[in-house]
């Protein structure tokens, strides 16, 4: 509290080098300078968008981030830093108020420890104090890490073993039971043998080897249990807000943000099939949109599509049924993030559309068809 808010343009971090294992201690060594110019996106492995910016890993684990990412309460003294070898990164960000954002990030690298940086009001960023992190710390987590989830003021990482982790903001139980916030990670009691975890607003929910679906935080309780009618789940959607997930005969259904993405009349259902929607592979949910990726590679898009979100080319401001968004070869995965979507096709491209504030898929705004995303066309910190 009362600390200054900061402005940062953009954040770029330059991955090189090898790793420590996961027991290794200490902030990540290397070379602090200018980054290598920038690249193609179809060597972009994986994607992740923010309300105004947008972080990506590319194929030789080294990762970037560009646009404008709003109001972090961080300065960024260097255009670049170490991290190690990156195989995942999540960004997480919460509201502060109606033109103010404040971020966190984390990365895990190829020995499955954890490096988190950003806004730690809440203890978010697990370095067992308050202080915001300009620059990764590692977060001290007992067992190798196989997966993160970042929520608005909280982080969770899944290990090994099939265990949780959280840590950070815990005022609804998203942590672990009722209490205060939570600045150091604390393994989640009654909660084992978990495949994969999500995190949102203020809750968490884990994918369990039995498929089965456990939550907790709001609005679920403060202790992990599981939903009614989730049993059979096999995938977890991705997404600023995942909501939504696929079950085992390929379906489409959701839990959260019913109002937004079906209409108020299924506002109060514990779950809702989404109609429309072929049988899916994949899906990933913002807090008024969703999209899937259907078994043949198309994507499908429904919800509110006021700025873009859903690629139908025109603005989509009441809620929508899903519609099939027209790109140029079948896609094998998708982002979507607060009024943005990103799809990477099987030739390798990234098409992006929405609301595009900060520029992070080109200088045009709103996007409301599928633009192909041109790491030329885009504002790094440092060239």
């Amino acid at each position: 509290m009362g600390r200054p808010h900061r402005r940062l343009a953009a954040i770029l971090v330059l991955v090189t080098g090898c790793c420590k294992p996961s027991g290794g201690s200490g902030p990540p060594t290397g070379t602090v300078g200018a980054p290598a110019a920038p690249r193609r996106a179809t060597e972009l492995a994986d994607l992740i968008i923010g309300t105004s910016g947008a972080c990506g890993v590319f194929d030789d684990r080294s990762a970037a981030c560009w646009g404008v990412w709003d109001g972090s309460l961080f300065s960024v003294t260097t255009p670049a830093f170490t991290l190690r070898e990156v195989v995942e990164l999540r960004g997480g960000h919460a509201l502060t108020d109606p033109q103010r954002f404040v971020h966190h990030f984390c990365a895990r690298d190829a020995g499955g420890a954890v490096w988190c940086w950003g806004n730690n009001h809440d203890g978010q960023v697990g370095r067992g104090n308050h202080e915001d992190a300009a620059t990764p710390d590692r977060v001290p987590i007992e067992e190798k890490v196989v997966g993160l989830a970042l929520g608005m003021r909280h982080t969770c990482a899944l290990t090994e073993s099939g265990a949780v982790w959280c840590w950070g903001a815990n005022q609804a139980g998203q942590v672990s039971g009722p209490g205060e916030t939570v600045v150091s990670p604390r393994r989640v009691e009654g909660v084992a043998g978990v495949t994969r975890v999500v995190a949102m607003n203020d809750s968490t929910c884990a994918l369990t080897q039995e498929h089965g679906l456990l939550c907790w935080g709001f609005p679920y309780g403060s202790g992990p249990r599981e939903l009614e009618g989730a049993r059979g789940t096999v995938r977890l959607g991705d997404g600023s807000a995942p909501s939504c997930s696929i079950m085992d005969e390929g379906r489409v259904q959701c839990w959260a943000s019913l109002h937004d993405l079906v209409g108020p009349e299924h506002a109060q259902a514990p779950f809702v099939r989404i109609a429309g929607v072929p049988r899916s592979t994949m899906v990933a949910s913002g807090s008024t949109h969703a999209c899937a990726v259907s078994e043949d590679g198309e994507v499908w898009c429904w919800g509110r599509g006021g700025e873009g979100e859903l690629g139908t080319g025109r603005a989509e401001p009441a809620i929508s049924p899903p519609v099939r968004v027209d790109l140029p070869a079948p896609a094998t995965r998708i982002v979507v993030a607060h009024h943005n979507t990103c799809a990477r096709l099987d030739d390798r491209r990234w098409f992006c559309w929405g609301r595009n504030v900060g520029g992070m898929f080109g200088p045009q705004r709103p996007v409301l068809a599928p633009v192909a995303l041109d790491l030329g066309q885009v504002t790094f910190t440092a060239k």
